[in-house]
């Protein structure tokens, strides 16, 4: 009897913990929802007879660019070292062009595509590779000349400014100098006139008032020797009241004497001319 019910409990447990089995529903539903994943990932395939749906510009647009992308990317994964060789190789020539170029010299430097074209050949050595080189590099030293010659540009107009700026600041210091010099002489000659006409006027007035005082002490001189009384005397003979003589001439026989008084008296003995 014991036995026999382990074995029962044995296989009722067997059933208890063993999965059932599965649903012929749900493995259908699971199947049916990968295909429809599937379906959503991949474009969905035409119905046999019924014609293809049209896609639309937008569509037709993102496919050419997928194809672009993916075609691009194929072309850089085999060719990617070649490419980066080749950019290294432009690199380093304008690396050098820029390195021996001489932003201080007269004029701008040479910008054209012919003109640095040849100047990579130069550098580089010409042959096949510098004509590669010329077709592929280029770009940085185009920049570096075009900015240089930017700069060189904006300095020769600062100083053909400046030097403008110069010439007419000394023309006008001319124009003005020459001015002031001009009404300075003016000033001189006027000054120089003013003051000769003062100082002549002075030099007359101080002649006038000289030869006036001049007079007055003639005047008083006279008046002094008039109305000295000592000057007024019958016996002085300088005196205006006393004797005036005679001329003094050749002949002196009609002089009057003096006598002792001082008074004048004819001289009644006088030759007689011979018969």
């Amino acid at each position: 009897f014991l036995p026999e019910r382990r074995d029962n409990l044995n296989h009722s447990d067997k059933m208890v913990y063993s999965p059932g089995p599965a649903s012929p529903i749900a493995m259908g539903d699971r199947s049916s929802g990968l295909h429809a994943r599937n379906r959503s990932l991949s474009p969905q395939a035409p119905l046999p007879g019924s014609s293809a749906p049209q896609q639309s510009k937008r569509d037709k647009r993102r496919t050419q660019l997928q194809e672009r992308l993916h075609d691009l990317t194929i072309t850089s994964n085999q060719n990617r070292d070649s490419q980066f060789r080749q950019q290294l190789h432009a690199l380093q020539c304008d690396m050098t062009l820029i390195n021996n170029a001489d932003p201080y010299e007269a004029g701008p430097l040479p910008d054209s595509a012919e003109e640095i074209a040849q100047l990579i050949e130069t550098t580089v050595g010409g042959g096949k590779f510098g004509k590669e080189m010329a077709n592929i590099s280029g770009s940085w030293y185009s920049r570096f000349v075009q900015e240089i010659n930017e700069i060189k540009e904006d300095r020769d107009a600062d100083l053909v400014a400046v030097m403008n700026r110069h010439r007419e600041a000394v023309k006008r210091y001319n124009h003005e100098f020459s001015w002031r010099q001009h009404f300075a002489r003016e000033e001189f000659r006027l000054l120089s006139g003013t003051l000769r006409e003062r100082l002549v006027q002075k030099v007359s007035a101080n002649k006038t008032r000289l030869m006036r005082e001049k007079e007055q002490m003639d005047i008083s001189d006279t008046n002094a020797l008039l109305l000295n009384p000592n000057q007024f005397t019958i016996t002085n003979p300088s005196s205006p009241g006393g004797v005036h003589g005679n001329r003094k001439t050749r002949h002196t026989r009609h002089r009057i004497g003096i006598d002792e008084f001082g008074n004048g008296i004819g001289l009644d003995n006088r030759r007689k001319r011979k018969a």
